[in-house]
């Protein structure tokens, strides 16, 4: 129950914060897209994004990051 209660939580204050973007949304510049990353405890990421295609249609997207791609990630700019 008490992992329900967090997330829930993290996720309310989470739309609030876009909301508040939502209240002032007439002195933004054009939006391209948005995009989200949910970050488990167990080192998984879930990156959502919703973006304006070439075609005018808002296209989704969705991608399970696992804690290795991170690993492979650091390495490269280690290296780099």
């Amino acid at each position: 129950m008490k992992k329900i209660k967090q997330n829930t939580k993290i996720i309310k204050d989470c739309l609030g914060a876009l909301s508040a973007i939502l209240d002032n949304v007439e002195n933004l510049p054009k939006l391209e897209g948005i995009e989200m990353a949910l970050h488990y405890t167990n080192g998984h990421t879930y990156v959502v994004g919703v973006e304006k295609g070439k075609d005018g249609k808002l296209k989704r997207s969705m991608e399970l990051l696992e804690p290795e791609d991170f690993e492979d990630e650091s390495q490269k700019m280690l290296l780099n």
